[in-house]
């Protein structure tokens, strides 16, 4: 995973964000970018959810100038990755977060295709044992869902616990996967 990399910006001194809302092999997404790679990935069941995932997008981001362009540099990658038959490992990604959310979000990336993760595992994995509830919000911030798979943590009774993007998007990422929950 890329370190977070200096946004853009337009000849008035604005970070520059370019999006676009497509429907995927999952459902639509709405995607954003940077020129160094992925800044955000959320995931809708219907085309109708674009005004509320453009909010989003722009309350998430507020102060930048984001451009709609359905010229997605990196979606053949993306695309083979939600159907199972690539890897995030090709997709550039910038981070926006505080350091503790980047670490978080990093140990997530490190999670292998079908397996799974708990809070706890994650909180010792970026060496913060009883921070089981900070790991928690750092997870649910993930601004890049599926390509830092948040879809992958389960409590540790190895139920299917939250997702910013609904239970039925996580039920079909981990069905996908091959992954068994409770």
């Amino acid at each position: 995973m890329k370190k977070l990399i200096s946004w853009n910006k337009n000849k008035h001194g604005q970070q520059v964000i370019q999006w676009s809302y497509k429907k995927s092999s999952i459902g639509y997404c709405l995607i954003a970018w940077v020129e160094e790679g992925v800044c955000s990935l959320s995931l809708h069941p219907l085309k109708s959810h674009k005004a509320e995932a453009l909010a989003d997008l722009k309350n998430r981001f507020a102060g930048m100038q984001l451009t709609e362009n359905n010229d997605i540099p990196f979606w053949v990658d993306v695309e083979k990755f939600l159907k199972g038959k690539g890897s995030s490992k090709t997709i550039p990604l910038v981070l926006k977060g505080t350091d503790f959310q980047r670490n978080v979000w990093r140990a997530l990336n490190k999670v292998p295709a079908s397996k799974t993760t708990s809070y706890k595992d994650l909180a010792e994995a970026v060496g913060s044992p009883k921070a089981y509830r900070a790991v928690g919000s750092a997870v649910g911030a993930n601004p890049i869902g599926v390509l830092i798979p948040c879809h992958r943590v389960l409590r540790s009774d190895k139920g299917i616990g939250g997702f910013r993007w609904g239970l039925d998007a996580k039920r079909k990422l981990l069905q996908m996967e091959g992954i068994s929950y409770y």
